[in-house]
């Protein structure tokens, strides 16, 4: 696959919405970007149709491991993103 895939795949509303790059990639927004993931939604609108399936164990994993929220990441590891 290249990048032009990846891209056709994550920005076109007509993604096959079973496709796993779209599905993996919202399982991640869902996971890690919290209040951030409406930025995400706004990118690839065509995700809101993707089936995720259970979050449960992704969401415990984090939990459990302590991790710091997404406004934490971009405020101390990628703050030149402002």
């Amino acid at each position: 696959m290249t990048i032009d895939n990846v891209r056709d795949v994550l920005f076109l509303d007509t993604v096959d919405k079973s496709y796993p790059l779209c599905r993996n990639t919202k399982r991640a927004a869902e996971v890690w970007m919290d209040e951030y993931k409406h930025f995400y939604y706004a990118a690839v609108p065509s995700s809101k149709a993707v089936q995720t399936g259970s979050l449960r164990s992704r969401l415990e994993l984090r939990e459990r491991l302590q991790c710091h929220s997404f406004k934490w990441y971009l405020e101390n590891i990628y703050p030149e993103l402002k």
